[in-house]
């Protein structure tokens, strides 16, 4: 007797991939799948974002002492209560306070899985139908990747690399509207490494006052800062805009695995209480997970006795890390840093490198055939990428005569061929179209047909968006991530060798 056939009726939630494909594990899982497995070669990887991996970062003593005490006193391995065990939450409320004109209570700090989980309910809960928020540009994709998975419209404002990433306020009023409920503002900066002055944080939210938006503050790098800026947080203007201040103690004392979070109502006009936000936080709370209970157990000790000794050694290292950066960077003919980096970090290794971003003129790195020299422009001999942290793209069709000296690839039927840099500066507006699409950020995305080189070079590695696969992937030469708008004229990027 034929086995009877079965129609199975569960089908995947594509909401889920679709979010996933936009953040940074997505991207670099995407790229670590298409590398190949009998390539002997060290992998160097540089979207790291993890210092605790390297023996120069080490949390502080106390720290580990204060993880210790709690899980021996048996008192911390009950359940937590939905926001949090008192201790904790009070400890938080006076540390943030110190730096803020006001005392925060302890109700106004909500604990969370790390700084990631606090993002997905600041989000979640401003998530009405038919409204949108503001996010920067460039800027840290789960934003983007909670936003598309919660039917949150994303519209994003410039940061101005000449004004030292600040935000640009003209453009944030004439994309707000009606439906507008929040500006996500990552100080330090997230991947730029800018450290905002008071008087840009007034303005920005003077302007979130006049829209009758709250400010969304991230600021899991706080106090991390190396550059003439001190930080300052948004929550001291809370008295102007509410704010929900987002932080953790992932970054500063370099323990993210431990993941500890907070979500703060920095508000102390009472309007995110008024308008039921706090409510919906709980609400959030309520049907989600919470942080090690001995970790909240920790919290009080971990914040008053680790001493300054410890903070300036890691923001020493920073700075030493970020001045070599900046300084090799400048010998690169193809990679303008509009600004050294001032505070926040992310990549790891013996020379730490700070978090920053810089603009690529001329970065679109592949391996290359005989028949792609005729479209090649300025050979880039050297490419250090500190920025893997928005988007996979290796695409290229077409490209046609741009008008400039022509570079031809040494080597290039070797399997190694050196990088060969395009100026994308000078790339006429339909190539800058064909050349990019940040994954589910800008509002156009390319379709396959659109990317599929005309010209005969390999390109990878998977892009899931885009339909390409393991087989066109670069298995000896370069993977390339870049971050190209259809009316940039400048691109964004990241390389890994």
């Amino acid at each position: 007797m034929a086995a009877e056939e079965v129609k199975w009726r569960f089908k995947p939630n594509k909401a889920v991939n679709t979010a996933s494909e936009i953040t940074i594990r997505g991207v670099l899982n995407a790229i670590m799948s298409a590398l190949e497995p009998s390539d002997a070669r060290p992998v160097i990887p540089l979207g790291h974002g993890d210092p605790s991996a390297f023996p120069c970062f080490r949390t502080s003593s106390a720290a580990e002492d204060a993880i210790a005490d709690a899980v021996r006193s048996a008192k911390f391995n009950s359940y937590s209560p939905t926001v949090g065990i008192l201790p904790a939450r009070r400890a938080i409320a006076e540390y943030l306070s110190r730096d803020l004109p006001y005392k925060l209570l302890p109700d106004d700090v909500f604990l969370t899985i790390g700084c990631s989980q606090a993002i997905e309910i600041a989000v979640t809960v401003l998530a009405r139908p038919g409204a949108n928020i503001l996010l920067p540009k460039p800027g840290f994709p789960y934003y983007e990747a909670r936003a598309a998975f919660n039917n949150l419209e994303m519209r994003h404002f410039e940061l101005l690399p000449e004004r030292g990433w600040e935000v640009d306020l003209d453009e944030v009023e004439s994309l707000a509207d009606e439906n507008t409920v929040a500006i996500v503002i990552i100080n330090p900066g997230n991947p730029c490494g800018n450290v905002y002055t008071y008087e840009h944080l007034k303005k920005i939210a003077e302007t979130a006052r006049r829209l009758g938006i709250a400010v969304i503050a991230d600021e899991v790098y706080a106090h991390l800062t190396f550059g003439s800026n001190p930080f300052v947080p948004m929550a001291t203007f809370g008295s102007i805009a509410p704010v929900l201040t987002l932080g953790s103690i992932s970054k500063r004392w370099i323990v993210p695995g431990w993941r500890l979070g907070w979500l703060v109502a920095s508000d102390p006009n009472g309007y995110l209480r008024k308008t039921k936000i706090i409510e919906s936080i709980t609400g959030f709370l309520n049907i989600s997970s919470d942080p090690a209970t001995f970790i909240q157990g920790a919290i009080p000790q971990i914040l008053e006795k680790t001493t300054e000794v410890f903070f300036d050694k890691i923001v020493n290292l920073l700075r030493e890390s970020a001045d070599i950066c900046f300084e090799k960077i400048k010998e690169i003919n193809c990679i303008t840093c509009p600004q050294k980096p001032e505070g926040s970090m992310k990549r790891g290794g013996d020379n730490e490198l700070a978090e920053s971003n810089f603009c690529y003129r001329s970065i679109f790195t592949c391996r290359w055939t005989e028949k792609d020299e005729d479209i090649l422009q300025e050979a880039c001999k050297e490419a250090i990428v500190l920025d893997n942290y928005q988007v996979l793209l290796l695409c290229m069709r077409s490209i046609g005569t741009v008008g400039h000296a022509k570079a031809r690839p040494k080597d290039h039927g070797a399997s190694h061929p050196e990088p060969v840099g395009l100026e994308l500066d000078r790339a006429p507006a339909s190539t800058q179209g064909c050349l990019g699409a940040q994954l589910g950020t800008f509002e156009q995305t390319l379709s396959l047909e659109q990317c599929v080189p005309k010209s005969g070079m390999e390109y990878g590695p998977s892009h899931p968006k885009l339909g390409w696969t393991k087989s066109n992937a670069v298995t000896g030469g370069y993977v390339t991530a870049l971050v190209m708008a259809p009316n940039m004229t400048k691109a964004h990027g990241a390389c890994a060798y």
